[in-house]
Order: structure tokens, then sequence, then C-alpha cells
């Protein structure tokens, strides 16, 4: 009569006496009723003395369960390995691998709650899901649907998190059992929508039905959320893309009051899935802050990069805020890497941070680990560079040669901003502008409008002749000469008189997209035009016509030294008529 015994013990002292006593008598009922116990005196005790016996029973247990697992039919392993898993306990290696032998020699009696139960057990107690057993219990769990839908919510939630902490991504399974949860999503509690979602996003699901639904019960349930199933839920929901403006209205109301409650870690974790999600409210911004400038001190390296990049994005740049973190982070900068140095720079450059002995202590820092930057990383850092209109060419300049044997890994956009810190500097780096162009020759269709014209301007300023390069920089750009402004043409005549380009064909469309856009130009680049089209010998009837009739509109704002210049170099290609010399 062993089981009013234990029924009747008060405390973990009386349990531990029992167990010691009797174990040798325990079958798997008295097993799963001791854990049982020891699950209630847990979830009550503060007190370290009793946590630490409460692990000592748990150790205890598992021997005892090592000796009887033999005895045990299904339900009875559904039992003890679902208490096992309630009690937080890890059972001896050895007994997980007897149960588990055991279990797979009575699997034809398991049916699919049962199935599905030893499935979340396991999930609890970390065992390996790419075994056959797990796989057969899964097909066991799943051989008849409608034994899902008799899963009441709890279960159904349990199962979904245990799926997904155990990676497992059977897609019939997956399929079935959100199937059988969306109609009863409005029945599960705050903590389970939570972890719900959290599987959800672990493993990938983008299924609009669950989505919907998950979205209408939670926000019915968002006032009963802690302040972990809000931070859980943000998160994932970044992971999984929902943008409901709707839900995070109703997020921010019942999270902004709860912040002063988040510790460092859940305050840090919130802003960057904010971030992620690109939740821009004023109330929860100012509320963030107040709450994490106190606690930035707990934040560890990468945590500060982390969130002062979350916050350049959602734009939050309060002065108390950013001192304190430049106050605290300084001193942590040689524990970042190189992606938690590249962002912060980027996020400093962004928010407009001016500490010079901030960036100068992060310049000191980030050098020697020039090395482990990616090309990526080196991407963002030098664009940072700029935008901070750092002035120290030595620094940039073993900045960019660093860059040099990573540019083939770079994309369009980084490569013109590389170059365009190049010509800023005036930095020739033989090597560095020979890779460049080698690279940057075959990626130039994928630069937009603005960077081709931008890269032919640095090219310009940096003597690059190489005949490759212009080849292709024409062909890609004659397509793409539609799409330019007047200000662009203009530029673009300049650069081709500048680096000699005479390609026919680049021409003839450049006067057939700029005569009608002639209009559009002030005067200084009416005169520029005339001038470099007279340089790279444009002889058009329609052009010269239309840039006389637009340049006798704009006479009064051309000074008399500009004037005279450009009519000398006109004059001697003839390219203007009588008309515009009487003017």
């Amino acid at each position: 009569m062993l089981m009013p015994t234990i029924t009747a013990c008060r405390d973990l002292t009386s349990l531990h006496k029992l167990i010691s006593s009797h174990s040798q008598d325990f079958n798997h009922t008295h097993l799963c009723a001791a854990m049982h116990k020891v699950v209630e005196a847990s979830a009550t005790s503060t007190n370290s003395e009793q946590t630490a016996l409460a692990q000592q029973l748990l150790e205890e247990l598992s021997v005892v369960a090592l000796g009887c697992v033999h005895d045990m039919d299904a339900p009875a392993l559904c039992s003890v390995l679902g208490a096992f898993s309630r009690a937080g306990g890890t059972p001896d290696l050895s007994l997980v691998q007897k149960i588990l032998q055991h279990t797979e020699a009575q699997l034809q009696s398991f049916d699919s709650s049962g199935s599905l139960q030893i499935v979340r057990a396991m999930a609890y107690l970390g065992v390996d899901s790419h075994s056959k057993l797990m796989r057969d219990l899964l097909t066991a769990g799943t051989s008849k649907p409608e034994d899902l839908l008799r899963l009441d919510p709890g279960e159904l939630s349990d199962t979904l998190w245990a799926a997904a902490r155990l990676d497992i991504r059977d897609e019939t399974f997956i399929t079935r059992l959100v199937g059988a949860a969306v109609p009863k999503l409005h029945e599960f509690s705050a903590q389970a929508l939570e972890e719900t979602l959290w599987a959800a996003a672990k493993l990938d699901m983008q299924d609009e039905a669950f989505t919907t639904k998950w979205l209408d019960a939670a926000m019915d349930k968002l006032h009963a959320f802690t302040h972990a199933n809000m931070r859980g839920t943000v998160e994932a929901a970044a992971k999984l893309g929902i943008s409901s403006r709707t839900f995070f209205t109703k997020w921010l109301a019942a999270a902004t009051p709860q912040l002063n409650t988040f510790s460092a870690q859940d305050l840090s974790d919130i802003l960057i899935a904010a971030a992620k999600v690109g939740i821009v409210d004023k109330a929860f911004h100012t509320k963030w802050v107040a709450m994490a400038v106190p606690k930035l001190h707990e934040f560890n390296a990468h945590a500060l990069s982390d969130v002062l990049c979350a916050a350049s994005k959602l734009g939050i740049d309060q002065v108390p805020f950013i001192t304190m973190w430049v106050a605290v982070a300084t001193p942590k900068l040689p524990g970042m890497n190189a992606q938690d140095l590249s962002c912060i720079l980027w996020a400093v450059a962004v928010l407009h941070v001016d500490d010079e002995a901030f960036i100068t202590k992060w310049a000191a820092v980030a050098t020697p680990k020039l090395h482990t930057f990616s090309d990526s990383d080196l991407s963002y850092t030098l664009r940072a560079a700029g935008k901070l209109r750092i002035r120290d060419k030595a620094f940039l300049t073993k900045w960019l040669v660093a860059a040099a044997p990573k540019l083939s890994g770079m994309g369009a956009q980084n490569l013109a901003n590389i170059l365009h810190l190049a010509a800023e500097f005036c930095i020739r780096d033989e090597a560095l502008l020979d890779k460049w162009v080698a690279v940057a020759t075959h990626k130039l269709p994928s630069m937009d409008t603005q960077n081709l014209v931008d890269t032919l301007q640095h090219a310009a300023e940096l003597d690059i002749f190489d005949e490759a390069f212009l080849d292709k920089w024409v062909a890609v750009a004659i397509p793409k000469l539609t799409d330019m402004d007047a200000q662009n043409l203009s530029s673009i005549l300049y650069l081709a008189a500048q680096l000699c380009i005479h390609e026919e064909a680049f021409l003839g469309k450049w006067v057939a997209v700029a005569t009608p856009k002639l209009i559009d130009m002030d005067a200084q680049n009416l005169l520029g035009t005339l001038e470099h089209a007279a340089e790279l010998e444009i002889i058009d009837e329609a052009f010269s016509s239309k840039l006389v009739a637009v340049a006798k509109t704009k006479m009064r704002d051309i000074d008399a030294q500009s004037l005279s210049d450009t009519l000398q170099s006109s004059h001697e290609f003839g390219t203007v008529n009588k008309s515009f010399f009487t003017n």
C-alpha cells in the first residue's frame, strides 16, 4: 500500500525517506506519483536546499525506474517519460536508452495519443529526433488523423512545441497537426499561443490560414500575455514576416506598460525583434529608452551592438540613450567581433553620433581585426566611414587595401561605394584599383542608374582609362540613358568628354534622350553640354536647334566668362548657329 503513503508525504524530506526505504517496491505508478510530488514541491520552493534535494530525488527515481522498465506497458512508459519531462529532470542516460529500447519493442501497443505523448516527452528530455524510433512514432501518431482532432488545446500546443524542439519537418505530420490545431486556437492559453507561434517560426511554417487564425486568437488574449510571452511573440512574428498593423498596434498597447518588468536581455531581444518587424511607435520607444538606459551596463558586447543597430533602424536617437550607450559600449569594444564592430559603425553613422573619442577607440579595436571582416562587413564599415566624414587617409587606405582581396564577393552597390571612397580621398593604390576594375567590369549590369553615373565620375577622378571597363560601361549605360534626368545626362556628357568616349551608338542614344530634356537643364549645365558636345563633335541639327532655343531663354543667367569660353570651344567645331551668336 505504497500509494497512500506517497500521497501523504508533506515535504521532500519525508518523500526522500520513503524512497530510500521502499525503492525496491516501486512500480511505474509509484514513480509517477513520487515525481508529481517533486514537481509540486519544486514549483513552490524558493529554498536552495530544497531545490538541491528535488534534483537528488529525480536522480534516485531514475535509478528506481531503471529497475522496473521491463515491467512497463505502453501507457506506463508514456506516464514515466511524461513525468520526467514535467519534472524538468534529466534521467540517467542509461535509463533513457533502456526506455527507448523498451518503447521500440512496445511500439505496436501505442495508439496515436500514446505515440505523441512519447514524442512530447522526448522533446522535453532532449532525445535525438533523427532515429528510426522517432520516424515510427510519427507514423503511428498520424496513422489516424481523426485521433489528432481529439487532442485538447494543451496537447496540440505541446505537440507543436515538441515538433519544433526536435526539428521534426515531416510534411504529413505537420500538416495534419496544424490542421487539427487551427480550429481550436481560440481555446489556447496565452502561453500556448506564444509557444505555438515560436514553433511555427522554428519550423518556417508559411500557412496563411494558421497565421490569420492565430492573430485573431492572440489579439483577444494579449491582456493575459506575460512579458516573456510578449517578447517571444514579437521575435517569432519577426521570423515569420508577420506585419499586421492591427495586431502590432494592440501588441504595443499591451507590451508598453510591462516594459518595467523586462530584464536587460528581454529589453535587448524585444527591441531587436521590433526593428525586424518595423514597429515605429514614439510612446513605445520613449518607454523602452527609459527602462533600458539604467540597465545598459548589464548588456553584453553583442547585445550592445544589436541594440544600437535596432535603434538606428527605428530612429531612436534620444540623447540620454546615445550618451549612456557610448559610455557603456566604449570599454566593451574589444570583446566585439567583426560583424558587431561593422554594425556599430554603420548605426553610429545613421544616428549621427558625433563622438571623436568613441570613433578613435573603435578604429583602434577594429583595425587589428581587419582580416576577420567579411566582404559585407568591410563594405558597411567603409560606407559608414564615408557617412561619418572620417578624414584619416591612412586609416581609410589601410581598410580599402584590405578590401581588395574580398572585392569578388561584393555586390554592385558595395563596389560603387568602394570606388566612391577611393575617389573622395584620392586613394590610388594600384593593386586596389586594378582588382576593382577587374571585378566591377563584370558587375556593371547590376548597378542602378545613379551608381552607373557615380561610378563613371569616380573612374574619371581616379584616371581609370581601362578600355574593357569603359566599353562595358557604355554597353550597360545605353539602355539606361532613358531613365536619367537632365542633371545626370549633363554629367554623363562631361565624363564622356573627359574619358574620350566616342562610341557612336552611345552618343546617338544620348542625343535622342537628352534633346527633349534640355529644357530641364539650368544655365550652367546648358553651357557645359554645349561645350562637351563640341569636344565630342556631336553634330545633330535637331539637338543643336533645341539647345540654342533653350539657351536663349536662359542667357541672362550665364556669366560673361563662361559664355566666352563656351562660345570659343563650340565655334571651333561649328556647333552654334548664327542666331545664337547674335543673342
